[in-house]
């Protein structure tokens, strides 16, 4: 699988097979594998809690859902799930604006430009956004940089973030904190 390919998923879908926002920690480790990380969000609070597989970060509630999957891109390599269950690749990063808008295009997935952030001059951001097919409550936002002097279609992808924002937890806690 190529970082375009997951890129592509990540805008459709809102992550890759078994992780998009509103699944479940259970589905991602069916899919990914165990996670090769994990923590808490905040020291002082039991939950929510993040975990990692590969590249990809999962933030999990305490009643075991998906609130947000994110994929950082601003190093010079990925590391991004494989075919396989539990099997990952690294690939290099520095997709462009242009690449990832001109893939969203090919395949039919709507995004819209969302955000300038003109007080960074040096360190100039925009974003685009998709909204997830069938689940009208999840959003994808891609944050790009165009730092060194860079026009708006070679800013560089900087992160990926899908994230759901109807989740209603149950107020029971979990045993496992």
């Amino acid at each position: 699988m190529k970082l375009l390919d997951v890129l592509t998923e990540f805008g459709a879908n809102g992550g890759v097979p078994g992780v998009r926002p509103l699944g479940s920690l259970a589905d991602a480790a069916t899919v990914l594998g165990p996670p090769r990380g994990s923590g808490r969000i905040d020291d002082q609070l039991p939950w929510p809690q993040w975990f990692q597989f590969g590249d990809l970060w999962v933030e999990i509630c305490h009643c075991g859902v998906i609130n947000r999957a994110s994929l950082p891109t601003w190093h010079e390599e990925v590391c991004i799930p494989a075919e396989q269950t539990g099997k990952f690749h690294t690939v290099p990063s520095g997709i462009t604006f242009t690449r990832l808008s001109t893939a969203f295009s090919a395949v039919g997935i709507a995004w819209r430009r969302i955000s300038e952030h003109p007080q960074h001059p040096q360190h100039r951001q925009f974003a685009m956004e998709t909204v997830v097919a069938g689940l009208p409550d999840v959003t994808v936002h891609f944050t790009f940089t165009a730092d060194d002097g860079r026009g708006d279609a070679e800013a560089l992808l900087h992160g990926v973030h899908a994230t759901e924002h109807t989740h209603l937890c149950p107020q029971t806690p979990r045993d496992d904190t």
